[in-house]
């Protein structure tokens, strides 16, 4: 290093840490000759893997700092020392602000970070933002989870500070774009939210957020060709995205493509709950209950998400219903509604079960509920026509 000779101080790090991955002056070492070799983004990607405990070495935060300095990513120093004190932050610093005040090069770098980040600020507008301009590449996994976060759970408010951005900066950056769109989904204006996600796609064709927010936006309208259509136009591009895959397996399933579902759910490398779920769906809709039943069971009794709880249980009724097993049925519908099914879907469904079992006035008093929470249910009007002539000729 003294040499300035890099390539060859990289090599012993890199044979140290086969050695011992969280060897802490083989890290800082090696941080340093990236630093001294120019490679300032390889660096943060390369650092932002290890641990929050390794990462708090003063050495190693400092050369860290100074090299998201260099390339002028201001807003992910404060992230990582002091935090961001406006809300805009989703995750600890890794040194607090009160613990900054006893390190004097760290607490320097953050002021020079403020002062750079000030001078973005939008002053004529009203609005200052605390936010650069232009969104910098290592806030984006923050801004894409809280976009996730706010789809996911309907809270808008989740989004509304990136609504506040000046007009020509919005339509110049594709998270921006996004984060607009989403707030105004989620406030029912549909055409005008899906106008700026596409608007966001044509800025950044690679801004797989964007696609799978416009996915989002057709399951929310049923719009089930478009939404193919989409799907099939943009899985070339993000062909090993597991989070297209998830999106790509509710589209199918909701949209009646079992198949084509069953396809996305073999072709997606993770193992999750939510995938197990979607599967046994699909045994549902192609008549093998047994097997369907079995992974119900498994989703319901292992996930913590009451979402998924309730809909395993729900579709587990439909199971036990369809081979004729209705105690069972009616007591999965209970259990579903009991962790937030749609009232009246489920009640419906007890009745129904209660119908085919021959038990005609338990029937008729569960669509009668049915009606008084929705009093044109369909099915519900239907089905209790038939019970009441039933009885009537009994």
């Amino acid at each position: 290093m003294a040499e300035g000779n890099w390539k060859s101080s990289l090599f012993y790090c890199e044979q140290i840490l086969k050695v011992d991955k969280e060897d802490i002056e083989a890290i800082t070492t090696k941080a340093i000759v990236m630093y001294g070799m120019e490679k300032f983004g390889e660096m943060e990607q390369w650092l932002k893997k290890f641990p929050s405990y390794i990462m708090k070495n003063e050495s190693l935060l400092y050369v860290r700092c100074k090299a998201l300095e260099k390339n002028k990513n201001f807003g992910k120093i404060i992230q990582l020392i002091g935090g961001d004190t406006n809300g805009y932050q989703t995750t600890e610093p890794i040194v607090s602000i009160d613990d900054l005040q006893r390190i004097p090069r760290l607490l320097q770098v953050r002021d020079s970070a403020l002062y750079f980040l000030n001078r973005t600020s939008d002053i004529s507008s009203g609005v200052t933002c605390s936010l650069p301009l232009s969104i910098d590449s290592f806030n984006q996994d923050s801004i894409i989870s809280l976009i996730s976060r706010a789809m996911i759970f309907n809270e808008s408010s989740l989004l509304h500070k990136y609504t506040v951005f000046p007009d020509d900066q919005v339509e110049n950056d594709p998270l921006l774009l996004v984060c607009c769109g989403c707030f105004r989904i989620l406030h029912n204006q549909i055409d005008s939210g899906q106008a700026l996600l596409i608007k966001a796609t044509e800025l950044d064709p690679n801004c797989e957020i964007a696609w799978l927010c416009i996915l989002y936006s057709f399951i929310l309208l049923s719009e089930w060709d478009q939404g193919l259509s989409t799907l099939k136009r943009i899985q070339p591009r993000f062909s090993n995205s597991d989070n297209l895959a998830l999106f790509a397996i509710s589209l199918c399933l909701r949209s009646g493509s079992y198949s084509l579902g069953m396809n996305w759910i073999q072709k997606i490398s993770i193992d999750n709950l939510f995938v197990r779920h979607e599967q046994a769906v699909v045994h549902l809709y192609e008549g093998e209950y047994q097997i369907a039943i079995k992974e119900f069971v498994k989703v319901e009794n292992e996930t913590n998400d009451i979402d998924i709880q309730a809909s395993a249980a729900y579709n587990l009724g439909h199971c036990y219903r369809l081979l004729g097993m209705f105690n069972q049925a009616i007591s999965s519908y209970e259990r579903a509604l009991s962790k937030g099914v749609k009232q009246s879907e489920a009640i419906a469904s007890i009745g129904f079960s209660y119908h085919l079992s021959g038990a005609i006035d338990n029937a008729i008093i569960e669509y009668n509920k049915c009606l008084a929470i929705d009093p044109i249910h369909p099915f519900a009007t239907k089905m209790l026509d038939l019970a009441i002539q039933n009885e009537r000729h009994k």
